[in-house]
């Protein structure tokens, strides 16, 4: 039943390190495009807050039902552990 657990755990995880990678690499471009635009360093930054507040709710959205769906077996996977405290386990 841990196994299962820790399993989905790490699956949310890696949907997170997923969502990061992307972020950075889009930051990573944006700010290659609009450096040499001759922005301010202020405009610059405003416009990368703006992107990425639109990033971040794209990727909930995006990942938004996968991740409810996981956290709702993992809630149940741990109900199960809490009521059943035997499954999962070897008998020795």
């Amino acid at each position: 039943m841990q196994h299962a657990i820790n399993l989905i755990l790490g699956l949310i995880l890696a949907l997170f390190h997923l969502a990061i990678a992307a972020i950075a690499v889009i930051e990573g471009v944006l700010r290659s495009v609009l450096t040499p635009m001759g922005l301010g360093h202020g405009a610059e930054n405003a416009i990368m807050l703006v992107f990425a507040v639109l990033l971040v709710v794209a990727a909930i959205r995006l990942f938004g039902r996968i991740l409810t769906l996981l956290l709702i077996v993992v809630l149940a996977l741990t109900v199960l552990h809490i009521l059943l405290p035997g499954i999962g386990r070897s008998a020795g």
